[in-house]
């Protein structure tokens, strides 16, 4: 009991975290993997699911969405992930004034519909700062996009039997590794990382008990 518990404690806390710190830890926590076959947006009908725990994976099989059965359903109930081919997923390098920086989320949410053929509203997505040119005031971004059209109904079969991934982890291209939080807008939940950086710590300093306790 004590160790389901920390273990749980522990996901709890990384999703605290923003992405460049929850990196390595998302990597190598324990999670249910959720990978489908075929490429989005043109009707997925079966997934690949695996266990990861204890930082090995380990090959749960094959399943038809209509036919997941209860044993998947309740592995569920740990942390799932979604994993996309870099091949489903958009990817764009944006150019933004520096001034842009301390509010980064709520320029590119007004910037997207002139940088990309949909609305922030209408996407799952997620940024990172790649480069930043002080000397010429600007910052460069890199976007990473899913059309919401293309993922919903994946994760409606998936909900229709208890399965409810909490992100998706990019398998590869040169985004590979990055996740898109899926929290209804689609946006990065630490809109003010910079506010938060002795609660970042005790997140970090308490994962790192977890790790510990938790073998």
């Amino acid at each position: 009991m004590l160790r389901e518990f920390f273990a749980w404690w522990g996901a709890q806390l990384r999703d605290l975290l923003p992405q460049d710190l929850r990196r390595s830890a998302l990597g190598g926590g324990d999670a249910l993997l959720i990978t489908p076959i075929g490429p989005l947006g043109q009707g997925v009908e079966a997934i690949a699911a695996d266990l990861r725990r204890g930082g090995r994976e380990s090959p749960l099989g094959h399943f038809a969405l209509g036919a997941i059965g209860a044993d998947l359903a309740r592995a569920a109930g740990r942390t799932t992930v979604l994993r996309l081919d870099d091949s489903d997923v958009l990817g764009k390098t944006v150019s933004l004034p520096l001034a842009a920086e301390r509010e980064l989320d709520q320029a590119l949410t007004f910037e997207m519909d002139r940088e990309t053929p949909f609305t922030a509203e209408e996407l799952y997505w997620n940024h990172r700062v790649i480069g930043t040119d002080r000397q010429n005031g600007r910052l460069s971004v890199r976007l990473s996009l899913i059309p919401k059209a293309n993922l919903d109904p994946l994760l409606a079969d998936l909900a229709a039997v208890g399965i409810r991934p909490k992100r998706v982890e990019i398998t590869g291209g040169p985004d590979k590794g990055t996740y898109l939080p899926l929290n209804g807008d689609g946006s990065r939940s630490n809109r003010s990382s910079h506010h938060l950086l002795w609660p970042m710590a005790a997140c970090c300093a308490a994962l790192a008990v977890a790790t510990i306790v938790t073998p």
